[in-house]
């Protein structure tokens, strides 16, 4: 009887510590989502799916064809359409109202970029790195 007292308790501290370490998309996170317009005179659409933040090709960069094909992606955006393709997925929301944890993909290189997003009023900055954040880039996005 004690054991399945102290199996019970241990459920349910690891229900209360998953429940703690996982953020609510909050009104902060919310801010995230709409069209961006990147640096480079492209679109992307950012939207949460599933709690998480993805975001979609809705206007190519200056001088890229609409048409183009994402010739260096792997996986599943190899020699897709460039627009609508999802390059920006699976952020997840922090405590702090930013989004980390997903992935960026660059359809010019075909690498995949870690990240972290964070909104201010109508700017968007996006850190991409591979492995350690330092060594990464910003990229910083107005509001459409």
């Amino acid at each position: 009887m004690k054991r399945m007292y102290v199996g019970a308790l241990l459920l349910v501290i690891a229900i209360i510590a998953c429940t703690v370490s996982l953020a609510q998309v909050t009104p902060a996170h919310q801010a995230a989502v709409g069209v961006w317009d990147t640096d480079k005179g492209g679109q992307m659409e950012f939207y949460i799916q599933d709690g998480k933040l993805y975001a979609k090709v809705v206007a190519t960069e200056k001088g890229i064809d609409p048409n183009a094909k994402c010739t260096r992606c792997s996986g599943d955006l190899k020699d897709k359409p460039l627009m609508g393709a999802v390059l920006i997925y699976s952020f997840t929301p922090d405590s702090d109202g930013t989004w980390s944890g997903g992935r960026i993909a660059d359809s010019k290189t075909g690498l995949i970029y870690q990240g972290k997003i964070k909104v201010e009023a109508a700017t968007m900055t996006l850190r991409a790195y591979l492995g350690n954040p330092i060594l990464g880039g910003s990229l910083v996005w107005k509001r459409h």
